[in-house]
């Protein structure tokens, strides 16, 4: 042949239809627009007293805390007692006296963390002058409750 190329009208169709089609104009997706970069820290609010302050051999509820951002409703929160991470239940030891810290950790997906401590005061009661509701324990000395013997009936 002498270089020519014989082509039906549907072939030629075919050609000029793909030949358009692979000149395609591809439309950038389009970028999400960037948040605002989140600076702010997460905002911590301690629930109940801080120091608080209970009796030893008390059991200890801790109130928790709010965690809160301006931005991420979703934090990540850790709790620690005396820098031992914890699960969701604090609990400390009361059989003792001693101050415990209770930390509350907040971080947002930026990575801002906020940290609060609380502190717990496990301390002795002080005697009371008014009388007790329980019986002393029988460790104690009892010495001469009554001089007189009260005399049998009968």
């Amino acid at each position: 042949g002498n270089g020519e190329t014989c082509v039906t009208k549907t072939q030629l169709d075919a050609l000029l239809a793909g030949s358009g089609s692979a000149v395609t104009t591809s439309t950038p997706t389009p970028t999400p627009t960037p948040a605002p970069q989140d600076t702010e820290a997460p905002v911590i609010t301690i629930q109940g007293n801080n120091p608080a302050e209970i009796f030893v051999g008390t059991s200890y509820a801790d109130l928790g805390a709010l965690f809160t951002d301006d931005t991420d409703p979703n934090l990540t929160t850790y709790t620690l007692v005396n820098g031992a991470t914890t699960t969701d239940v604090v609990s400390i030891d009361t059989s003792v006296p001693r101050t415990h810290t209770i930390t509350y950790i907040a971080t947002d997906d930026a990575g801002n963390t906020t940290t609060k401590d609380r502190m717990v005061n496990v301390v002795s009661p002080t005697p009371i002058s008014e009388p007790l509701s329980e019986p002393l324990p029988e460790t104690l000395p009892i010495t001469d409750i009554s001089t007189t013997t009260p005399e049998s009936s009968g």
